[in-house]
């Protein structure tokens, strides 16, 4: 449910960056993250957030008040990702953002003067990174007002939190301190749904019943009077209610038989029912003028309002004054009775923000219009949209992953290709030959990512407590499938019971995966201790947990094995020979060991023998074997504990192959160094670089995977997804790794070149 409701005037911010996609890939490393559609996105006063279906969350507009989450206060336009974590759900404020990971934690960011990130007494005025409010997890889902914020946890109780001057928190009273942690609403544990406007709030039991609070001077609270209530009312009548919507001032709900209704404020057309004027405590709910019985869902903005049919059409009223409304140029200052916007009948769901509207198609694709100074609509220009323009562009890949000669990826209709060496059936499609062009792995169309390894791959799927798949070499066991016999199709894991894979790595061996709860599975070779579980260096044919601690990140190199905890801090294990553990040893170590004692890691991908990963401070460090100088030094000399890669601050995704590594910057620019024999770096040259060079001019970069093999003979190679979703590849060629249709002995390619199947 998308609600917004805006208040406040704006403020100037500073600059625009584009946006950069974590994906994690190594040799043999990681996954995760890209390109793909949405499955929950809202509108802020002046800033838009989504999270899309591979869990990632991006933002996009304005900043001031840290409230897109990216640690700045810097415009974003178009989205920019925020972290790597993966999220269930998300929705905005004025001026603040709530969201739920998909471990049932709820998080907040940007303005807190009344409170509205629940953080408690003391607490920041504002925060531009996401803070995790209490300890519980079992949030549901959550909605922010003007400057409050109510969520339902999933035991059906409801829970509100900061702004209070009119009621809206439903706790009994009103008052100008604000509440800043959450309270329980009332002792009720059948609350369904909620959305919360400017300063009221409106909710639906399950029962089917309506009720609201808060405040009522234009009777948004549709109750037949204009007092405030400061408890929840059941306020208008029947038990039928499916969704409800609050604005600023008004409020829009869908009944079981279809039908739309509204009440509240309506001087500008906002409710739809062919008039001007506001509803009366003596009238107070009015149904939409057209009558229609098969509206599917609807959202409420500052003074207009847009809402969904069962026919996919998308239907818009109200105030049009910054062309909110999408209809065109031409198109009156506002619109008392419902217009539908264009011809397209593919329309799933909208949000509606201040004076702007965004809206998702069933192909998984984006839309904004309306008001743009700060770049809400997040097309990537400024000027305001008097129709709709696409968020990014159509998207066919979504995640991309290098193993050692081979490459596995995922499209946005959740297909897998992979393709390269396929020796070992690393390839997936039923035979022992290797593909120099991107190969359907099977018929399904569930995948949520796939990881590449040394001679293996894993893949994961979007369906509830499924098993991760792999396929290819299983001498170690890293299939999982307990079986220690090679597959060249997907093959089910055995004994894992940890529910849905939130994301996986494949290394040289081995395999890892964090489940949706933040636990830690590992499988396969464990000669260097690499699966973490401190058992002797025994094989294991089938994923086992590691230990209690709660991960959000993995990566899985050749020996080695590299993971961030949700507390942020970094850990490793396995082979260290080359101080790629980053524990000031050359030692191994059978159980993860703490790299240093910062907290503030977002993302780590793991190389044959060297390490690299990222803070959310934005800074890169690297350590480990430095041979070619994969460390980003400038210099050969080898590092056993983290060091600082130059002093750039705005490095958002990093990638380590076997002996080179790659990554983006927040401005999309895309930089590599390391070996560079066979082009991997893909600058033109073939002269291994020991420091960042940036490749091309481009500033369109949005995801990167590095591979290649320990063996010095055979090279890496890079793949790289732009945000227009095409997928580019460069580098050692001689299996086809590069998947353009080409490949054999010496066949290389030294600058990036656009792939497909």
């Amino acid at each position: 449910m998308h609600n917004a409701r805006r208040s406040r005037l704006p403020f100037l911010t500073l600059w625009c960056l584009l946006a950069g996609v974590l994906l994690l890939a190594a040799c043999g490393g990681g996954g995760g993250g890209g390109v793909a559609g949405w499955k929950s996105f809202d509108t802020g006063a002046l800033h838009s957030v989504g999270v899309k279906t591979d869990g990632t969350l991006w933002a996009w507009g304005d900043n001031f008040y840290g409230q897109l989450g990216d640690g700045t206060r810097g415009r974003r336009n178009p989205p920019v990702k925020i972290g790597t974590d993966r999220w269930q759900s998300v929705a905005a404020g004025d001026f603040h953002t709530v969201a739920i990971r998909t471990d049932g934690t709820l998080w907040t960011w940007g303005d807190n003067v009344s409170g509205q990130l629940g953080l408690g007494a003391g607490a920041n005025l504002a925060e531009a990174a996401p803070v995790q409010v209490g300890t519980a997890s079992n949030w549901k889902s959550v909605a922010a007002g003007g400057a409050h914020t109510v969520a339902i946890q999933s035991d059906g109780t409801l829970w509100a939190w900061g702004n209070n001057v009119y009621g809206e928190l439903g706790l009994g009273t009103s008052s100008f301190t604000p509440t800043p942690v959450p309270t329980q609403v009332g002792v009720a544990s059948t609350w369904k749904a909620v959305a919360a406007g400017g300063a009221h709030t409106v909710a639906i039991q399950s029962d089917g019943t309506l009720w609201a609070w808060g405040q009522n001077t234009f009777a948004q609270l549709g109750n037949g009077g204009v007092s405030d209530l400061l408890v929840p009312t059941q306020t208008v009548t029947g038990s039928t209610w499916q969704q409800v919507t609050a604005g600023t001032s008004f409020t829009a709900a869908i009944k079981s038989d279809g039908t739309l209704w509204a009440w509240g404020e309506g001087g500008l057309g906002q409710l739809g029912d062919g008039s001007l004027v506001s509803s009366t405590p003596t009238t107070p709910l009015v149904q939409e003028a057209t009558l229609s019985s098969n509206w599917k869902s609807v959202a409420a903005g500052d003074r207009h309002t847009v809402a969904t049919r069962a026919d996919g059409t998308l239907w818009v009223w109200g105030d049009n004054a910054s062309g909110q409304l999408g209809l065109g140029a031409g198109a009156l200052a506002s619109e008392p009775t419902p217009v539908q916007v264009g011809a397209a009948s593919n329309w799933s769901s909208a949000a509606a923000g201040l004076n702007h509207t965004v809206a998702s198609r069933a192909d998984g694709t984006l839309w904004g219009w309306g008001s743009n100074p700060y770049g809400q609509t997040g097309n990537g220009v400024n000027p305001d949209r008097n129709a709709p323009a696409q968020v990014g562009v159509a998207t066919t890949w979504a995640t991309v992953s290098a193993g050692d000669l081979h490459s596995v990826a995922t499209q946005s209709d959740g297909t897998l290709w992979a393709w390269g060496d396929n020796a070992f059936g690393q390839v997936g499609n039923g035979v022992n030959f290797w593909e120099s062009s991107p190969t359907w792995v099977g018929t399904a169309s569930n995948r949520a990512g796939a990881a590449a390894g040394g001679g293996h791959s894993v893949t994961w799927r979007t369906t509830t407590a499924v098993s991760p798949q792999g396929f290819g070499l299983n001498i170690s066991g890293q299939l999982g499938d307990n079986s220690f016999t090679n597959s060249p199709f997907p093959v089910t894991a055995t004994g894992y019971t940890g529910g849905i894979v939130a994301m996986a790595a494949a290394g040289g061996g081995h395999s890892a995966l964090i489940d949706a709860l933040g636990k830690l599975w590992t499988w396969g070779l464990n000669s260097s201790g690499q699966l973490g579980n401190n058992a002797p260096p025994t094989n294991i044919g089938q994923p086992v947990m590691v230990g209690a601690a709660t991960w959000f990140d993995i990566a899985a190199g050749g020996s080695h094995t590299a993971g961030i905890q949700t507390n942020g801090t970094l850990w490793t294990w396995g082979a260290g020979g080359s101080g790629q553990l980053g524990d000031g040893l050359l030692t191994g170590s059978p159980v993860p060991v703490q790299v240093g004692a910062a907290s503030n890691w977002s993302q780590v991908s793991a190389g044959f023998t060297h390490t690299v990963a990222v803070r959310t401070d934005g800074t890169l460090w690297a350590w480990g074997d430095n041979s070619f100088g994969q460390l980003g030094q400038g210099t050969n000399l080898s590092e056993v504990a983290p060091l600082q890669v130059g002093t750039a601050t705005n490095w958002v995704t990093v990638a380590a192959g076997a002996r080179h590594t790659v990554a983006i910057r927040t401005d999309g620019t895309l930089w590599a160094w390391g070996d560079n024999e066979f082009g991997e770096l893909g600058d033109g040259t073939f002269v291994n670089r020991a420091a960042p060079v940036q490749i091309g001019t481009d500033a369109n970069w949005a995801a990167v995977a590095a591979g290649g093999s320990p063996n010095l003979t055979l090279g890496g190679h890079t793949l790289a997804i732009r945000t227009n979703g095409t997928l580019w590849s460069w580098g050692v060629n001689d299996y086809g790794q590069l998947g353009n249709g080409l490949a054999g002995v010496n066949q290389m390619v030294y600058d990036p070149a656009a792939i497909a199947p």
